[in-house]
């Protein structure tokens, strides 16, 4: 079987890239729909950047604000000796204080599959969960001199590497 030739790459960025991420979206796997002419809830353009995310009627991704800008997510591949490859992602923030709201907050994930929107510090969208099992693994509430937060971690299995979102999505999405 032929292989892919590789692919050039080059840093259009000219050695300035902005790190972190900004803003954060979340939304319930549930509440996504299968895209027009798809089998899944979301399409790629040729480029590989969604193009698409299919929302049900009345739902929307959800702004979650979070300390200090501490959004971050990771992603790890991994080639195992008999030849598989296996992607995970992680994404982890923090929402700000102990209260019934955020409490109430956390609560509302667990045990739910869901989808990120990470909207980073260079302007560019990333989808995390967009193929399912993407949940809540843990959270961490520490109150001290210093704190008064809660961390959320969420961790899931990928089919393929972290995708970006075409920006012109996201208005529609979080409306």
């Amino acid at each position: 079987m032929a292989c892919n030739p590789l692919e050039a790459f080059t840093n259009a960025n000219c050695g300035a890239v902005k790190a972190g991420v900004k803003d954060n979206y979340i939304i319930a796997y549930a509440d996504l729909v299968t895209v027009v002419g798809s089998t899944e809830v979301f399409s790629t353009s040729v480029n590989g950047i969604v193009n698409a995310i299919g929302v049900g009627s009345g739902k929307h991704f959800v702004k979650v604000k979070n300390t200090k800008k501490t959004g971050a997510f990771k992603e790890t591949s991994a080639l195992a000796d008999n030849g598989v490859e296996t992607n995970t992602i992680e994404y982890t923030l923090s929402i700000d204080s102990f209260s019934a709201e955020n409490k109430k907050f956390t609560e509302s994930l667990s045990g739910r599959e869901v989808v990120v929107l990470a909207k980073l510090k260079s302007g560019k969208y990333a989808a995390l969960g967009l193929e399912g099992g993407f949940y809540l693994s843990g959270s961490e509430l520490t109150v001290d001199e210093a704190t008064n937060s809660r961390a959320l971690t969420f961790t899931g299995e990928a089919v393929g590497f972290v995708p970006e979102v075409d920006a012109t999505l996201i208005a529609s999405l979080t409306a």
